[in-house]
């Protein structure tokens, strides 16, 4: 990211002002022109209950039970097979539970 600094003189004082050039875009171009990140594709139970409209702990408990798929990536440091902890959640897998879950008809 380039910074240039341009002085304005004014009577009796200097401004010194100081603007940001844009940086290059990264991820997908936006319609206005601004970049965004890549999707994503794997959220943790925090993201994916915010993504559900769930709490964390009702998220966490689907998982538990079953009816939420999870990924477990390995340890990058386990040699003997081991994974992480951290629960992560395809988004695929979130659009297929609420799919699977839709109801038709009166409340």
């Amino acid at each position: 990211m380039r910074v240039t600094t341009k002085s304005v003189a004014l009577p009796a004082m200097t401004v010194s002002t100081t603007m940001k050039a844009e940086s290059e875009p990264v991820g997908r171009q936006r319609a206005n022109g601004s970049a965004s990140p890549p999707p994503r594709r794997l959220f943790d139970l925090r993201q994916a209950a915010s993504y559900l409209g769930l709490s964390y702990a009702q998220t966490r408990e689907l998982v538990i039970r079953g009816h939420l798929a999870h990924v477990r990536l390995p340890c990058p440091r386990g040699r003997d097979g081991r994974s992480m902890r951290k629960f992560l959640i395809d988004q695929a897998d979130l659009d297929n539970l609420i799919d699977q879950h839709k109801e038709r008809g009166s409340l």
